[in-house]
């Protein structure tokens, strides 16, 4: 059978742990398993943006935003300033532009408000359900969701056998999963040496 669905994630699932006393918990193994792959995965197919021209300095992150890693000012990469701030703190006046983050919004310092503002982040993976039935990673690494939940499953039911064997499997195709991603983003090309 092909993990192609929620559904059929579940089946796989039920058939490897081969306890009917733990079917019903599979949809609790699944999103404890989503919960740690969306700390874990920073891929190109979660790479996304949000543009917005702010009226205020406090923007709202993306609520599906697992980590940014670019903010655009006007077209111009914005600094991140590590030290909250606000407009009230006298040390912002030394630091003209910039941002921060304080809980869930971004809070800009630049000279004036008015330009475009993108955010580009990693966006967290939609959480499998009944009615969302499929995304990405399901589609493209079926193997990453099943031993993530089988996983999940084994430290449920204490079996330190099974969670060294489905961590261990897991760990390695996260592993080749992200190296394949990495590749993916460089040129296909021979490196050429210059003469000096």
């Amino acid at each position: 059978m092909a993990i192609d669905s929620y559904d059929n994630l579940q089946t796989t699932v039920a058939k490897f742990l081969k306890r009917a006393d733990l079917t019903a918990l599979i949809p609790d193994f699944i999103m404890l398993a989503e919960t740690k792959l969306n700390r874990r995965l920073r891929t190109a197919q979660q790479r996304t943006s949000f543009t917005v021209t702010p009226s205020s300095q406090n923007v709202s992150i993306p609520s599906d935003s697992e980590e940014i890693y670019r903010v655009l000012w006007n077209g111009a990469t914005l600094p991140f300033i590590s030290d909250n701030f606000s407009a009230t703190n006298a040390a912002v006046s030394q630091c003209n532009f910039g941002y921060s983050i304080e809980g869930t919004k971004l809070v800009l310092q630049v000279p004036q408000l008015g330009s475009q503002l993108v955010i580009q982040y990693f966006q967290e993976l939609e959480a499998l359900s009944d009615t969302n039935t499929s995304n990405w990673l399901l589609e493209d690494q079926p193997d990453i969701y099943l031993y993530a939940t089988l996983l999940e499953a084994s430290l449920y039911v204490r079996d330190d056998d099974r969670t060294t064997l489905w961590g261990g499997l897991l760990e390695q195709i996260v592993s080749d999963f992200e190296e394949s991603d990495k590749r993916s983003q460089r040129p296909n090309q021979a490196l050429v040496m210059k003469a000096r």
